[in-house]
């Protein structure tokens, strides 16, 4: 997906992920990010 399409669908983005997906973000044809859901407890988490 590249950064544009990101950004104009991000809550369709966070749905793909919550579903498990791991969604690879690009910028000029070259990979930039790699988001997916987080494993074991985050800083956050209760």
């Amino acid at each position: 997906m590249t950064a544009t399409e990101a950004s104009r669908n991000f809550s369709d983005l966070l749905d793909a992920i919550e579903r498990g997906e791991t969604v690879t973000i690009t910028r000029g044809h070259h990979a930039v990010a790699e988001m997916r859901r987080p494993t074991g407890r985050t800083p956050w988490s209760p």
